[in-house]
């Protein structure tokens, strides 16, 4: 019992850390006024990037390596984001079209990257061997670890910065007003730049935390992109909200995961539920996406969002 237990907090600590950096890099983009439904893209090429630079090292296996491979997801998100702002604040394109268009980009570069031509074997899977910087590899001890210091700076320093500092509040009065902002001499558009950077480097570590637990990229971040937008709706763009939501969906993230090993899912609905549940296995793994839906319905009109998000400023309609 106390081994399911141990595995079971560990993997929801895990999925807490990916989906509350996605959430909160969607809250800079559209506390900025950008809407970004393209997170799950540059989760994605995060994990290309934190993944092709431990491919590099070989079979080097040195847990401090790393900070090294945080530093391609983050290059690796921050580049791809970038696409967005460029649609978006140069272009003044409609946010939407341009976030989905990325993530149908995001699959097509990741199918090259990881096909059987530039692999050279027919895995698909870009592999590496460092390991996680932690006190353990699994269990209790494996929660304290860089990931977790990581998660727990960019949360303190967002909710600070965002609530206290004078930085913080023009930030949100360029996704709320931009043109009374404009009025102010302050550069809108200098703003909306910094939300895209920050976005593209907090889902950049979000996709490269992620492929770490597998230790290979092959393709896809599992849907958690778009579960991050939910949670930044329901957590109603604020951070301390966000960093509850991620706990509450990465508890129900965790059983749909269970749900696929059957063995597994086994051993923790007799320990939990003292009963076997696998040929419910199905319906658990429905239940991450049935309460997003849930609580979005339930949430959104009650937390409308930033005003001007979604709307591409004109400095000349001020």
């Amino acid at each position: 019992m106390m081994d399911i237990l141990e595995t079971s907090i560990q993997n929801v600590f895990f999925y807490a850390i990916v989906l509350g950096l996605a959430a909160t890099a969607g809250l800079f983009s559209e506390r900025a006024g950008i809407v970004n439904i393209g997170i799950e893209g540059t989760m994605a090429m995060g994990a290309l990037g934190y993944a092709a630079v431990g491919k590099s090292f070989g079979e080097t296996e040195t847990p401090y390596l790393q900070f090294v491979l945080l530093i391609g997801a983050v290059i690796g998100g921050l580049l791809f984001s970038l696409i967005h702002g460029f649609a978006t604040i140069i272009l003044k394109s409609e946010h939407t079209i341009s976030g989905v268009a990325l993530n149908i980009l995001a699959v097509g570069v990741a199918s090259v990257f990881c096909s059987k031509e530039v692999l050279g074997d027919a895995q698909q899977l870009v592999s590496f061997n460092v390991q996680e910087l932690s006190l353990a590899p699994t269990g209790f001890k494996n929660i304290i670890s860089l990931k977790l210091f990581i998660f727990i700076g960019i949360m303190v320093l967002a909710f600070v910065m965002l609530k206290y500092s004078k930085w913080g509040l023009r930030f949100k009065a360029v996704g709320e007003n931009p043109q009374a902002v404009d009025v102010a001499g302050i550069n809108v558009y200098s703003y909306k730049w910094q939300g895209i950077v920050i976005s593209g480097i907090l889902a950049g570590l979000a996709g490269g935390i992620f492929v770490q637990s597998t230790r290979g990229f092959n393709g896809s971040v599992s849907g958690l992109g778009f579960l991050a937008l939910a949670i930044m709706i329901m957590g109603h763009w604020n951070v301390l909200y966000v960093f509850i939501c991620s706990f509450i969906f990465s508890i129900f993230y965790y059983m749909a995961v269970l749900a696929k090993d059957a063995p597994a899912f086994k051993t923790f609905s007799e320990g939990f539920f003292k009963k076997d549940l696998t040929n419910y296995g199905a319906l658990f793994g429905m239940v991450p996406f049935v309460f997003t839906l849930i609580s979005l319905v339930a949430f959104s009109k009650l937390s409308p969002g930033p005003a001007a998000a979604g709307v591409n400023y004109d400095k000349s309609k001020r």
